[in-house]
C-alpha cells in the first residue's frame, strides 16, 4: 500500500472517531509526524502503525489492506457491536448505536433488533418516569419496525398503545392531574400505571362502586394498590385516612410518575382545605420536580 493511501485511511478513520490529531498522537508520536503520515509524506514504522491501529481500535491488517474500505469495516463493526449489546440485553446502549448509524448499515435482522431495543428502552424510561424519552423511543421503535420487510405487528400495536397513553398523561409537556372531563384512550397498555390511572378516573367520574369492584381484580403492586385505596377513602369522605395514605406514598416515592403527580395534587388540595400551607407548598414543589423528571 502506498503511503498516500495509508495516510488517507488513517485520517478518515480518525475523523470518523471524532479524534483530534493530539488525541491520536497521545505521547507516542508528534503531531508533525502524524500530519506527515496522514498526508502521505511519510510511511509509519511497524511500531507506529501498531500504535495507531490500537488507538483507532482497528486491526493493523485492515489499515494496510488495499481492498479494505472504511464503510465496509464500519458496517461489520456496527453489526457485531449491536448484536452483542442486544444479546446482553443492554437495550438503551443498543438503541443509541442504532440511532446514530447510517441507513445503509441495516438489514432486516438489524431493523428488528433496533425496533425491539428501542421498545425495551422506552419501557425502561417509562418505568423511570422519563416520559419525553419514552415517547421518543416508542416512536422510533415504530419507525424502525416499518423499515424492514419482516412484520412486527405485535410490537407495533403495543408501542402505539404506550404512545397513546403517554400522550394522554403528558399532554403539552405537562403531567395531567385533573382526569374529569377527559377521555382515556380506547385501549390501555398492559402497564400498572395505566390500570391505576383508569381506576382513579372512574372514581373521579363518580363511578366509585365500579372502581371498587374492578380494584378487587386489578393486578396492582403494593404502592399503586395503596394509592387507589387512598382515593377510594377520599371518595368515601375519609379525608384524614386519605391524607395519611397519600403522605406515606409521597414519602415512599414508589409510584409511577403520572400517579405520583395525581397523588401530590390530591394531597395539596387536602392540605389547603386544612390550611396546612407548609404541606401544600411541599406538594407543589414535588409536582415541579415530577414535571422535570417527566421532561427527561
Amino acid at each position: 500500500m502506498s503511503a498516500e493511501k495509508l495516510g488517507e485511511k488513517i485520517r478518515a478513520l480518525r475523523k470518523r472517531r471524532a479524534m483530534t490529531q493530539s488525541e491520536l498522537c497521545g505521547g507516542f508520536i508528534t503531531r508533525n509526524m502524524l500530519s506527515r503520515i496522514e498526508t502521505g509524506a511519510a510511511m509509519p514504522s511497524l511500531e507506529t502503525l501498531l500504535y495507531i491501529a490500537e488507538r483507532l481500535e482497528i486491526s493493523p491488517g485492515w489499515l494496510i489492506d488495499d481492498d479494505a474500505e472504511l464503510s465496509g469495516y464500519e458496517k461489520s463493526r456496527f453489526t457485531a457491536a449491536v448484536k452483542a449489546l442486544y444479546k446482553e440485553k443492554k437495550y438503551a446502549e443498543c438503541a443509541q448505536e442504532c440511532r446514530s448509524a447510517p441507513e445503509d448499515f441495516f438489514d432486516d435482522e438489524l431493523y428488528v433488533i433496533a425496533a425491539d431495543s428501542m421498545y425495551e428502552a422506552a419501557q425502561a424510561c417509562l418505568r423511570d418516569g422519563s416520559l419525553t424519552s419514552a415517547e421518543e423511543l416508542f416512536s422510533l421503535s415504530l419507525e424502525f419496525a416499518a423499515r424492514g420487510l419482516l412484520r412486527l405487528s405485535a410490537l407495533q400495536e403495543s408501542a402505539m398503545l404506550y404512545l397513546d397513553y403517554i400522550r394522554y398523561i403528558y399532554a403539552g409537556s405537562r403531567l395531567r392531574d385533573d382526569l374529569s372531563g377527559t377521555e382515556l384512550p380506547n385501549r390501555l397498555p398492559p402497564y400498572e400505571g395505566a390500570e391505576c390511572l383508569r381506576l382513579n378516573k372512574l372514581i373521579k367520574d363518580g363511578k366509585v362502586e365500579l372502581a371498587r369492584a374492578l380494584f378487587e381484580l386489578a393486578p396492582l403492586g403494593l404502592a399503586c394498590a395503596e394509592q387507589v385505596s387512598a382515593t377510594l377513602a377520599l371518595a368515601d369522605g375519609d379525608i384524614d385516612g386519605a391524607e395519611r395514605r397519600y403522605r406515606e406514598l409521597v414519602r415512599s416515592a414508589a409510584l409511577p410518575v403520572e400517579i405520583m403527580y395525581i397523588t401530590c395534587s390530591e394531597l395539596e388540595v387536602i392540605a389547603r382545605q386544612k390550611d396546612n400551607y407548609k404541606l401544600a407548598y411541599s406538594c407543589a414543589e414535588k409536582k415541579l420536580e415530577l414535571i422535570g423528571l417527566a421532561g427527561k
